[in-house]
C-alpha cells in the first residue's frame, strides 16, 4: 500500500494561519465540553503532524501511531508515580521511549514492502493494545486498573484543563515547526524521492533505508510527545482509552485533511474530533458516517482537505490576474526550458587510443533469470571521453546491462570502473564511485522545482544526515548554497532556461524532463554517465535538442557517455563507438555509420529508426 498524493512544498503561511486559528479558538464562547474537544484535536493533530513525515512525504502508511501515543502517556505516568521523575521531564521519557521502540520497530518495518509496513505496524499497534491489559506488563501498567497521572505544575498549581490546551498547541507549534523544517530540508527532498522511486534514489546516492528509518521514529516521536500531553488531559489512564484501531483513526485524520502538506492533517486531526462531538449522539451509525465521509474524501477530493484550500488560492490567484475589464490579463510569453534552435551536426567520431586505458570495463558480464539468460558473456571497453551506445531490437538486454554496471542488478562476470572493480558493490557506492545515471523514464519528483531535483544529484557526494539537515547548521547553509550552485551550472550546461529553473517538475514537456533529469546526473561532473533511452518519446526536433545536449556535455566537459538508443540517426549524430545487443549477445562493435550498415545488424533493427 503506497501513497501517491503529492507532498508540498511553501506551506508555511497556510500552516501558520491555522496554527493562529487555533490560537484563538480558546477566546470564543465554545464551553467546556467543547474546549476538551478541541484540546484532544490538538493533541492528535501533533501525532497526525508526525505520521505527514512518513506517509505524506515518504510515502508508507503507518497503522501503529496510536499506540505510541499510548507509550508516551505510559511513559510519563510511570516515571513520575514510580520513579518519582518531575512531570515535565517526564517529556523526555515520553520521547525517548516511543523514539527508542519506535527505532526498533522501523529497523524491520521500513525493509518491508509498502503493505508490510502497514501491515506490521497495524499488528504492533494491536500488541500493544493487548499487551496493555494484560498481566505480563501489570507491574509496570497496573493492568486493566490503569494508574493515576501526576499533573505538571504552573505558576505554582497544578496545570489547569484551560492551560492543557495551550500546552497542547504550544507542543503542536514546536513538532510543526520541525516538520516544516525537515520536509522542507534536502532530508525532506530526498524523501519525496524515495516515494517517487526508490530504485532512482538509490542510484542518486540516497540512503533509502536510513531516510525511510529516521522519518518513521520521527513519527513515533511526535506520537510520544502527544501521549504525554493525553495523559495530562485523561489525569488517569487505563488501556481502554488506548484501543488498537485508534491508530488506524488517526492515520484517516491525516488522509482527510490532506498528507503532504504539514498543515492538512492539523486540520484534519481538529476537524474530524468536532466531527466526532457533533455526532456523538448518533451512536454507532457514527462509524457509518465516518466510513462514508472517508470514501467520499477519497473519491472526490483525494488530495484531502488542504487540497480545497489550494484550490481556492489558485482561484483567487487566477482572479487578480484578470484585466479590469473583466477579460484576463495577456499572459506572458512562454520560456522553453532549452534552446528549440538547437541543431545538431554530424561529427567525426574520435579514434579509438588503444594505450589510453578504458574508463569501464566489461568481461564475460552475463545475467540469468532463472531458466532465461538476458545478458549471455557480454565483454565491452568504453574509452575514456566517448560516447558509446549500446543498441538493440527491444528485449535484446541494453537496460539489464546498464542495471549490472550502477549496481542494481547481480550478474556474473567482471565490470571495471577505471582501475577499480565494482562488481558486488551497491548502486550508492557506484554513484559514489563516480559513475551517474538517468532511466528511461525521468524520475522526477513532480511537486519538486526543476532547481531541487537537480540538486538532490549532489546526494552521493556530499555527507548528510536528516538531524543535519534540519538544524540551520553553518556547514548545511553552506553545503546547500554549494548545492545550488552546482545545480545551477549543470543547467547551465544542458541550455535550461534560467527563467524556467522555478517550475515544478510536473509541470515540465517530456523534453524538458528529460534535459533536468540529466542536468541531475551530471552534478558534481561524474566521470561516467550512463543514459537509458534519452530519446524515447520524443519528436525528431527534441531528439536533435538532446543530440546537442549530449554533445556539449560530452565535448565541452569531457564527460564519457554510455547512452542506450533506438533511433539510428541520433546513434549516427552522437556515438564514437557502437555496440549491438540481440537476445543478450553482442552481435557486432564499431563506428556507429559501419555497424549500423552492416546487413545482420539491419535484419534485427529493422524498423528502429521510426519507433
Amino acid at each position: 500500500m503506497k501513497v501517491s498524493t503529492e507532498a508540498r512544498s511553501g506551506t508555511a503561511l497556510a500552516t501558520a494561519a491555522t496554527l493562529a486559528v487555533l490560537a484563538a479558538a480558546p477566546f470564543l464562547p465554545l464551553g467546556d465540553r467543547f474546549h476538551l474537544i478541541l484540546t484532544i484535536g490538538l493533541i492528535y493533530a501533533i501525532a497526525a503532524v508526525g505520521i505527514d513525515i512518513f506517509s505524506g512525504y515518504c510515502g508508507q502508511l503507518t497503522f501503529g501511531n496510536f499506540a505510541f501515543m499510548a507509550i508516551g502517556a505510559y511513559a510519563s505516568a510511570i516515571l513520575s508515580a514510580d520513579y518519582g521523575w518531575n512531570p515535565w521531564a517526564t517529556l523526555i521519557g515520553s520521547m525517548a521511549a516511543a523514539g527508542l521502540i519506535g527505532l526498533l520497530l522501523g529497523a524491520a518495518a521500513v525493509r518491508l514492502p509498502h503493505l508490510g509496513t502497514a501491515m506490521g505496524t497495524f499488528f504492533f499497534a494491536t500488541t500493544v493494545a493487548v499487551a496493555l491489559r494484560g498481566a505480563t506488563l501489570s507491574p509496570l501498567t497496573r493492568g486493566p486498573t490503569g494508574l493515576p497521572v501526576n499533573k505538571v505544575s504552573l505558576f505554582g498549581g497544578p496545570i489547569t484543563p484551560a492551560a492543557i490546551y495551550w500546552l497542547a498547541w504550544v507542543l503542536l507549534a514546536i513538532v510543526t515547526l520541525i516538520s516544516y523544517r525537515y520536509a522542507n530540508s534536502r532530508a525532506g527532498m530526498a524523501l519525496r524521492l524515495i516515494k517517487r522511486s526508490e530504485v532512482v534514489a538509490e542510484s542518486m546516492g540516497v540512503h533509502v533505508l536510513s531516510h525511510k528509518l529516521w522519518a518513521f521514529v520521527w513519527s513515533t516521536i511526535a506520537a510520544g510527545i502527544a501521549g504525554f500531553v493525553y495523559a495530562q488531559a485523561l489525569e488517569y489512564i487505563i488501556p481502554e482509552a488506548f484501543p488498537g484501531f485508534e491508530s488506524v483513526i488517526l492515520l484517516t485524520m491525516a488522509i482527510i485533511g490532506g498528507l503532504g502538506s504539514i498543515a492538512g492533517p492539523i486540520i484534519g486531526a481538529v476537524g474530524f474530533s468536532i466531527l466526532g462531538e457533533l455526532t456523538r449522539s448518533a451512536g454507532d451509525v457514527r462509524q457509518i458516517l465516518f466510513a462514508l465521509l472517508l470514501l467520499a474524501n477519497l473519491v472526490f477530493i483525494p488530495g484531502g482537505l488542504y487540497s480545497v484550500i489550494e484550490w481556492v488560492g489558485a482561484l483567487g490567484r487566477k482572479n487578480d490576474k484578470q484585466g479590469g475589464s473583466g477579460q484576463p490579463a495577456p499572459e506572458a510569453p512562454v520560456v522553453t526550458g532549452a534552446s528549440r534552435t538547437a541543431t545538431v551536426t554530424r561529427r567525426e567520431p574520435l579514434a579509438r587510443d588503444a594505450t589510453v586505458p578504458p574508463v569501464l570495463t566489461l568481461r564475460d558480464l552475463t545475467v540469468r533469470f532463472g531458466g532465461v539468460t538476458a545478458i549471455d558473456t557480454v565483454s565491452i571497453e568504453v574509452t575514456r571521453g566517448t560516447i558509446h551506445a549500446i543498441i538493440g531490437p527491444n528485449g535484446a538486454g541494453k537496460t539489464t546491462l546498464l542495471n549490472c554496471i550502477s549496481g542494481l542488478q547481480p550478474h556474473e562476470g567482471e565490470i571495471r570502473f577505471g582501475d577499480r572493480r565494482i562488481v558486488g558493490l551497491t548502486a550508492r557506492a557506484v554513484r559514489r564511485s563516480g559513475l551517474s545515471r538517468t532511466f528511461q523514464n525521468p524520475s522526477l519528483v513532480a511537486d519538486l522545482t526543476v532547481l531541487e531535483n537537480v540538486r538532490m544529484g549532489t546526494c552521493g557526494t556530499t555527507p548528510s544526515s536528516p538531524l543535519r539537515d534540519i538544524l540551520p547548521l553553518p556547514s548545511t547553509i553552506a553545503r546547500d548554497a554549494e548545492a545550488a550552485r552546482l545545480a545551477h551550472a549543470a543547467l547551465d550546461t544542458v541550455g535550461f532556461a534560467a527563467q524556467r529553473r522555478h517550475l515544478r517538475a510536473g509541470d515540465l514537456s517530456l523534453a524538458d524532463q528529460k534535459i533536468a533529469d540529466i542536468a541531475r546526473a551530471i552534478v558534481g561532473a561524474p566521470q561516467l554517465l550512463l543514459l537509458d533511452e534519452p530519446t524515447a518519446g520524443l519528436s525528431e526536433s527534441e531528439i536533435e535538442l538532446i543530440a546537442g545536449v549530449l554533445q556539449k556535455v560530452n565535448r565541452d566537459h569531457g564527460m564519457t557517455i554510455v547512452v542506450i538508443a533506438h533511433h539510428i540517426g541520433f546513434v549516427r549524430a552522437v556515438a564514437d563507438w557502437a555496440t549491438v545487443l540481440d537476445f543478450g549477445k553482442c552481435i557486432a562493435e564499431g563506428l556507429p555509420d559501419d555497424v549500423t550498415s552492416r546487413k545482420d545488424v539491419m535484419d534485427v533493427f529493422l524498423g528502429a529508426e521510426d519507433e
